[in-house]
């Protein structure tokens, strides 16, 4: 008989590891830390370990997600793109 957990879990590893993962939105970072710590669990006994490092990262980038870069939403010193300032305006 074919191993069909085993493919699911395969195929399930092909999902996590895209670069991005469209998660359920009712997921809160603890579940998806949880699930992704489960699929680690699982190829660390079959001794995948090159999985279980891109899982391990995948975790460690939901716990920590990088910082926003750029200008704070709100922020008053807005310019239009597309639109210059002549010098006479400046005075």
């Amino acid at each position: 008989m074919k191993n069909y957990f085993s493919d699911m879990m395969q195929n399930g590893y092909k999902l996590l590891v895209n670069e991005r993962v469209v998660w359920p939105y009712e997921l809160s970072d603890s579940q998806k830390v949880e699930l992704l710590q489960q699929a680690l669990e699982y190829f660390q006994n079959l001794e995948e370990y090159e999985k279980c490092a891109i899982l391990r990262d995948k975790i460690a980038y939901i716990m920590n997600p990088p910082k926003r870069r750029g200008r704070p939403k709100g922020s008053k010193n807005k310019t239009s793109y597309g639109k210059t300032r002549k010098n006479s305006d400046r005075d």
